[in-house]
C-alpha cells in the first residue's frame, strides 16, 4: 500500500474539511451579519457544519455521479482531445473564462438569495477545469473523464457548501425555520406575537443565539442553570412534513 501516489495528498482532507464548514457557516452566520469566528475556534468548524452540510451535498452527489459514471468509459485517454469543442475550447479558453465570470456577476445582481447561491456555485465549478489539467492531477489520475470528475466535485462542494448555509438562513428569516423559542417558559424579555416568533438559530461558544423577526435583531443569551432555553418545532416545518 505504500507506493500508492495518493497517499500523499490525503493530508490535503483536513483543510478541506474546515474549508467546507467555514463556507457552510459563512453562508449562514453572515447572512445575519456575524462573524462567527470570533466566537469559536478552527477546532469547531466541523462539529458545527461539516455534518450538516454532507447530508444536502451527498443527495446532489447522487443524482449527479450515476451520469459521471456512464460516460467514463466513452473515451480513452486523450480520445476527446481531437473534437470541434475540445478544439473550439482550446482556441478561446480566455472568452469563455472572461464570459463565464460576466455570467456570474449577472447572476449576482440579478437572481434573489439564496437561488442565486447555487447557480454561482455550478459556474464557479467550471473553473475547475485548470485543476483538471494541473500536473499533480494529470500524474494522479491518467483518465480524463474521472479526473475531470473528481477535481469537480471538491470545487463544486465548496460553493454548495455556502449555498447551504445561506438557504438555510434564508428559511429561518423568512418564518420557515425548524426551531422556535418558548419566550414565556424561557423568561426572556424579548419581543414577539404569534406572527413574528424568535426562531433559534443555534449554539455558539457560551451563547445561544436567537432571531427577533419583529425587530430583524440577533439576540446573543447565556441562559442561567435554572432557566433552561425551551425549544420548540416550528408549527409551518411540520406542515411541510
Amino acid at each position: 500500500m505504500d507506493d500508492l501516489p495518493y497517499k500523499k495528498y490525503l493530508f490535503l482532507a483536513i483543510p478541506y474539511s474546515g474549508a467546507l464548514s467555514f463556507f457552510y457557516l459563512y453562508g449562514y452566520w453572515g447572512f445575519f451579519r456575524i462573524n462567527v469566528l470570533e466566537f469559536i475556534s478552527l477546532s469547531d468548524l466541523a462539529k458545527l457544519a461539516l455534518f450538516p452540510f454532507i447530508a444536502s451535498f451527498v443527495s446532489l452527489a447522487i443524482t449527479i455521479l450515476p451520469s459521471q459514471l456512464l460516460g467514463w468509459n466513452l473515451f480513452t485517454p486523450g480520445a476527446g482531445a481531437g473534437t470541434y469543442i475540445a478544439k473550439t475550447g482550446r482556441k478561446y479558453w480566455l472568452y469563455l473564462v472572461l464570459l463565464n465570470f460576466v455570467l456570474i456577476l449577472l447572476v449576482f445582481h440579478i437572481m434573489p438569495e439564496p437561488k442565486k447561491w447555487f447557480y454561482i456555485a455550478l459556474l464557479i465549478s467550471l473553473y475547475s477545469v485548470f485543476l483538471t489539467y494541473s500536473r499533480f492531477m494529470v500524474e494522479l489520475i491518467s483518465n480524463p473523464s474521472v479526473r475531470g470528475f473528481i477535481s469537480w466535485c471538491p470545487v463544486l462542494a465548496l460553493g454548495l457548501a455556502f449555498h447551504a448555509g445561506n438557504k438555510e438562513a434564508y428559511l429561518i428569516k423568512t418564518g420557515h425555520g425548524h426551531n422556535l423559542i418558548d419566550i414565556e417558559r424561557s423568561k426572556l424579555p424579548l419581543k414577539y406575537d404569534e406572527k413574528n416568533p424568535v426562531a433559534y438559530l443555534g449554539h455558539i461558544s457560551e451563547y445561544f443565539a436567537l432571531y427577533e423577526s419583529a425587530t430583524d435583531n440577533i439576540v446573543l443569551v447565556k441562559t442561567k442553570e435554572d432557566v433552561p432555553l425551551f425549544i420548540k418545532p416550528s408549527p409551518k416545518d411540520k406542515k411541510k412534513k
